[in-house]
């Protein structure tokens, strides 16, 4: 529960701030983020470093290495928050 309550939290913040949050399904998280991006001409997406080495096995991915690629090209910025 304090992790969806830290979640939830984080979520409010975001939105006080003026971020848009989106929840959107597929197999692929960075995909998913790339397509939403592109799709809301979305200019910067921020995503929080998750405290356990999930983050390296995503860096080291063919998918994220494509979404930083398709970010770059639609002249999306990708800010990586620790």
């Amino acid at each position: 529960m304090e992790a969806q309550r830290h979640l939830i939290n984080n979520f409010k913040l975001a939105t006080e701030l003026g971020a848009q949050v989106a929840r959107v399904k597929g197999r692929s998280i960075a995909q998913c983020i790339a397509d939403f991006a592109e799709e809301n001409d979305i200019t910067t997406v921020c995503i929080g470093k998750p405290t356990i080495s999930l983050f390296n096995i995503i860096l080291a991915t063919s998918v994220f290495n494509a979404l930083l690629k398709k970010l770059a090209k639609n002249a999306t910025d990708l800010v990586i928050l620790s």
